[in-house]
């Protein structure tokens, strides 16, 4: 069972049921990050950015099993946890002291 998986607007590399999901930052995002060394430079900035928040966001952010209503729902994140976890996640892309709120 090794069903490519693209998901809408990320441009990374295909995803299979055998990848891991822990949350670990793959080997694939370590040579994506060398390969775009220039992250913030030249043209199309604000889309450079905002990929880079993606993937960042795809590689790192933890999935967890969650119950609402008597059902378990493995690997996924609440949206609370989305917004936590880049609250956190964007000071690190955006730069000149602006404050980011909720």
């Amino acid at each position: 069972m090794s069903e490519a998986v693209r998901l809408k607007g990320y441009r990374g590399p295909l995803l299979t049921l055998n990848d891991n999901f822990s949350g670990d930052a793959s080997c694939s995002s370590k040579k994506r990050a060398d390969s775009e060394e220039n992250l913030f430079e030249g043209q199309f900035k604000a889309t450079k950015i905002w990929n880079g928040i993606l993937n960042r966001f795809h590689d790192t952010m933890p999935l967890k099993r969650h119950r609402r209503q008597f059902k378990t729902y493995e690997a996924c994140f609440t949206g609370k946890e989305a917004v936590d976890f880049l609250l956190e996640e964007l000071p690190s892309f955006i730069s000149g002291g602006r404050e980011i709120t909720r």
